[in-house]
Parts: structure tokens; C-alpha cells; sequence
């Protein structure tokens, strides 16, 4: 699917994909074609964000996004929690390829 970052209107906050199929995502410049492909090393969610008027646009893979109004701030009922037993670790990466 394509999105376009000139309509997404980032002024005021991200944008979120959540539970993201795909393990790549890209981002294109319209005018000379560059490309930026992130693999977001298996991540269930992408942010995309930038600073009011910046040249450029941040992509991020995301483990975890902020609560909606409606959530009663139990960090347990938190939509998207990875949690890990004591003694327990994980390892997460992510690639970034410019053409």
C-alpha cells in the first residue's frame, strides 16, 4: 500500500501503521526518485514523523504506541505490550538502505 507523506499532515503528531504485515517499508522522494527501505526487523508497528515544515520525515519501527482516551492507564492493559519475564532478554534491530 502507498502512502502519501505530503498528505499525511504530520504537524501535530505521528502517524502509526499498526499490526504492519510486511517486514519493509519505504520511503520515496516524488522528484528525484531516492528511496530509503527500512526492514523493520519484524516490529508490529511504524511510526512515520516530522517537525512542523522540516525537510525531511522520520521512520521508526515501533514495539509499542500511546494509550487512546478511553484507557484506564493499567500498564498491563496496554494495547501492544511486550513484556518479559525476570531474567528474561530480547534482542530487536532494524535496517536502513539508501538508493
Amino acid at each position: 500500500d502507498k502512502s502519501d507523506v505530503d498528505e499525511m499532515r504530520l504537524e501535530n503528531d505521528a502517524w502509526v501503521f499498526k499490526k504492519v504485515r510486511s517486514r519493509s517499508v519505504s520511503v520515496v522522494h516524488k522528484g528525484s526518485g531516492r528511496r530509503v527501505t527500512m526492514d523493520t526487523g519484524g516490529a508490529p508497528h511504524i511510526g512515520f514523523w516530522a517537525k512542523t515544515k522540516a525537510a525531511y520525515v522520520c521512520l521508526e519501527p515501533w514495539y509499542g504506541y500511546n494509550d487512546p482516551v478511553s484507557a484506564d492507564g493499567v500498564l498491563a492493559h496496554k494495547d501492544g505490550m511486550v513484556t518479559l519475564q525476570p531474567g528474561e532478554q530480547r534482542a530487536t534491530y532494524y535496517t536502513l538502505t539508501a538508493e
